[in-house]
């Protein structure tokens, strides 16, 4: 990773925001005010073609093992199926292990326009293809690290 495109926190609360100024926005709660890494993907990390908004890197230990369980997001209005495309790419390209280490791929939109069976289809695929969990939620979503 490129350092100038990282940056450390340690918040309780890590808000991730629309450099657009729309109005998706993703929330990190931090309540152990642990070390978290927020890698600057679209313009910093990948300057190029297809690439989501941010990569959140958190640390834990496994089995007395330290891994860092990643979160890759995308602030979107509302193309989803495009927003999913540059999950899928910014995942290929920069997961530790694409396609077995577990994952969590985020879309934050302020409209869905997909059907149900549509995004059920995408949920499928990701965790297939990559070990991710897709999550597609509308304008807000806090996730707490654990």
């Amino acid at each position: 990773m490129t350092p100038e495109c990282i940056t450390e926190r340690k918040d309780s609360l890590i808000a991730l925001k629309d450099k657009q100024g729309g109005k998706s926005k993703m929330t990190f709660r931090n309540d152990k005010n642990e070390l978290v890494r927020v890698i600057e993907v679209d313009g910093c990390e990948i300057r190029e073609g297809k690439r989501c908004d941010f990569l959140v890197l958190h640390p834990k230990e496994n089995k007395k093992k330290l891994i860092e369980d990643e979160y890759f997001v995308e602030l979107k209005g509302k193309k989803v199926k495009y927003a999913c495309e540059q999950l899928e790419v910014s995942i290929k390209r920069l997961s530790e292990n694409p396609v077995k280490k577990f994952k969590c791929a985020i879309v934050i939109c302020t409209k869905n326009p997909m059907a149900a069976t549509q995004t059920q289809k995408l949920k499928i695929r990701f965790k297939k293809e990559f070990n991710a969990k897709l999550i597609i939620e509308k304008n807000q979503y806090i996730h707490k690290l654990s």
